[in-house]
């Protein structure tokens, strides 16, 4: 999510789903291995405790 401060506030610019926003400058090693850590923990759709 994109936000910028503007006369009027804060206001979101740009909202994108996870898979569709840029990495930029990010290490992409490091977010797969988290995202893939996150869904082995608790599969997708699984019910919380």
């Amino acid at each position: 999510m994109d936000v910028a401060q503007t006369d009027d506030g804060f206001k979101v610019i740009e909202f994108n789903t996870f898979n569709s926003s840029g990495f930029y400058a990010h290490d992409i090693g490091k977010i797969v291995a988290a995202v893939t850590a996150h869904f082995t923990a608790r599969p997708f759709g699984a019910q919380r405790d």
